[in-house]
């Protein structure tokens, strides 16, 4: 069993967030962030300061990816 949860979790690799260090390099807060975005404050600066991105829901990174005129790929990592 430990086997099976081992290879899932293998699986599952983590996806680092490169969010914060995409806003650096356009020079845009989290604030301007979560205005233009739509979103509270609290939502948007968790999103760009949590480590793994992996279970953020695909519409959310695709929602991040537009505004900041980037890739969604961008977003992580690897």
């Amino acid at each position: 069993m430990k086997e099976v949860r081992a290879k899932a979790l293998e699986r599952r690799e983590k996806m680092k967030n490169n969010i914060k260090m995409i806003l650096e390099s356009k020079k845009i807060s989290i604030r301007r962030l979560s205005n233009e975005w739509g979103k509270p404050y609290a939502y948007t600066h968790h999103l760009v300061n949590k480590e793994d991105i992996s279970n953020t829901p695909i519409g959310t990174l695709a929602e991040v990816a537009e505004l900041l005129e980037v890739d969604i790929k961008d977003l992580y990592k690897d």
